[in-house]
């Protein structure tokens, strides 16, 4: 049926060496249009460039291999360039699906991140947000310290409102430099 004949003819060997090497570049240009994601883990650590390429390499592996094997002197039956055709297009295949796996672990990677950045975010709310509950209750507490002070001024008690604020300015120096808002003027 189809029968591919080795020839021991020098110009047909390079023939087909050319067309091969031809191939080759045509599928390595196609390959570098569609998996973008080779470029970014040749950039990262040989880990991840490993576990990428493993399944591909393993199955050019094993096409050459089984080329190797099925191969008889001088006749390549169906058979074998079946096998060895559908051992490329699984290796293409396999590229592409390994391609969509990194792009969904990338989604959800920064989905991780975004996560974990508004939980922050939100964590930085609730602080603010009980600092500026304890500021208000200090505040409401001085207020009503300096109505003290007001009332004792009013009805003539001054020492006692002086000796009263020289203890409110001790207690408020104290509480100031417990309290850090993280503001340069205060």
């Amino acid at each position: 049926m189809f029968q591919i004949k080795h020839s021991d003819d020098q110009i047909h060997v390079n023939l087909l060496c050319w067309l091969a090497c031809l191939i080759v570049f045509f599928i390595e240009i196609f390959l570098r249009k569609k998996l973008t994601l080779i470029k970014e883990y040749l950039k990262k650590e040989s880990v991840a460039l490993a576990r990428f390429i493993g399944f591909p390499l393993v199955m050019v592996v094993a096409g050459l291999f089984s080329y190797i094997f099925f191969v008889s002197g001088t006749n390549v039956g169906t058979f074998e360039v079946v096998i060895s055709a559908v051992l490329i297009a699984v290796n293409i295949i396999s590229m592409f699906l390994l391609q969509e796996s990194l792009v969904k672990d990338e989604k959800l990677r920064l989905s991780e991140i975004q996560i974990e950045s508004k939980q922050n975010q939100l964590q930085a709310f609730r602080d603010m947000k009980s600092l500026y509950e304890l500021q208000g209750r200090k505040l409401h507490d001085y207020k009503k310290q300096l109505s003290v002070v007001q009332e004792m001024i009013k009805n003539g008690d001054v020492d006692a409102a002086i000796e009263f604020t020289e203890q409110l300015t001790k207690s408020i120096a104290i509480e100031t430099s417990e309290i850090n808002v993280g503001h340069p003027v205060i």
